[in-house]
């Protein structure tokens, strides 16, 4: 794409002498030059075209002088949009101005376009770096919202309405909550009532808390999580007598992760699975 050039000069052979200059790389596609006679109609092609990122503006213009304009192009508060000031050789209090009101060079009048050429590209060069810095900017605004929303997600998917089994409250109590070091954690937690007498218990941790794991927990886990027990169950593991060879539908991956416990309202402690685990995985 065009690095887009308004040259801002009330000289009207200036742009001849530009679009001279410069025809390899205007012919090329590498610089895209617009003309104005003074701040005025600057203001004027810089609103209908935003993307122009270089300005080559003489301080003595009638109407609007360059001052006045760099002053304008500051309240745009635009990082990626270069002024280069030009004024007569020796007007040095009106460069020391333009360059204490946030100029980004300047150039004497003869114009100097060698030295001119290399300032636009210096020009160029640090606008490829805050492009850079923006869409990095950016993905990092986009990225915290995804944490915000997967954050709300992943609270939405964790139990919250307790007592969870209303019929047991005589014998059983279950209080549990989850907060994640950062926007959003690894970690999950759900419970299940298993038959008439059992009651299953699932805790999973995500080892070194990896950003991919924690979403695989958010898609993955609550749907697989009673099929955790249902495995269990139809392998007979609760009484390890099952051969740990069978196959298991939930992927070793997930698996490993996972920490079982299982009560009954005869037992007086849970049952860990947390070695049976291992040993699968």
């Amino acid at each position: 794409m065009a690095v887009k050039i308004l040259s801002v000069d009330d000289e009207t052979d200036l742009e001849a002498l530009l679009t001279q200059y410069f025809r390899r790389k205007i012919r090329k596609g590498e610089y895209e030059f617009f003309f104005a006679h003074n701040g005025l109609e600057a203001l004027m092609v810089l609103s209908k075209n935003p993307d122009i990122e270089i300005i080559l503006s003489d301080i003595n213009m009638p109407e609007m002088d360059g001052l006045t304009l760099l002053a304008k192009i500051n309240e745009m508060r635009n990082p990626a949009l270069k002024c280069v000031m030009v004024s007569a050789y020796g007007d040095m209090g009106n460069i020391r101005q333009a360059m204490n009101g946030g100029a980004f060079d300047f150039a004497t009048k003869p114009i100097d376009l060698d030295d001119l050429s290399l300032t636009i590209e210096k020009a160029i060069e640090q606008n490829k770096y805050i492009h850079s810095s923006q869409q990095e900017h950016k993905q990092l605004e986009n990225l915290k919202s995804d944490l915000s929303i997967a954050s709300e997600i992943q609270q939405a998917i964790l139990p919250r309405v307790f007592p969870p089994f209303p019929d047991m409250c005589q014998y059983l109590g279950i209080a549990a909550s989850m907060t994640a070091a950062k926007d959003i954690g690894g970690d999950f937690y759900d419970f299940f009532q298993l038959d008439s007498d059992r009651i299953g218990f699932l805790i999973a941790d995500v080892c070194g808390k990896v950003f991919r794991r924690q979403f695989l927990w958010l898609s993955a886990v609550p749907l697989s999580a009673q099929q955790v027990f249902a495995d269990f169950l139809r392998l007979n593991v609760l009484t390890q007598q099952t051969n740990l060879s069978l196959p298991i539908r939930l992927t070793v991956c997930l698996l490993r992760y996972f920490t079982v416990f299982i009560t009954s309202r005869r037992a007086k402690s849970f049952t860990a699975m947390r070695d049976i685990i291992r040993r699968i995985s």
